[in-house]
């Protein structure tokens, strides 16, 4: 079984193109912000009540709020940089 992001490793070697590992680099960033922070802030996890449009609350781990949107958005821009 392959690694996560293997094939994509793979047809970016094979192309001898530049590859941005987001996936590395998201999970380094979020466990050293740690889980609680990360899905409080980053995630759509939210109480009820909290906003007009989800008045039961939210249990979303895979969408971003905007300050996890940002923060990928970082990860991205930095790795940029480092091409």
């Amino acid at each position: 079984m392959r690694k996560v992001g293997a094939a994509a490793k793979e047809v970016a070697a094979e192309l001898d193109v530049k590859l941005i590992d987001l996936n590395e680099l998201s999970m380094a960033h979020f466990s050293e912000k740690g889980q609680d922070y990360v899905t409080e802030n980053y995630f759509m996890n939210f109480p009820a009540g909290r906003f007009q449009a989800y008045p039961n609350g939210q249990k979303d781990n895979t969408h971003f709020q905007v300050a996890g949107g940002k923060a990928v958005a970082k990860l991205v821009f930095d790795a940029m940089k480092d091409l």
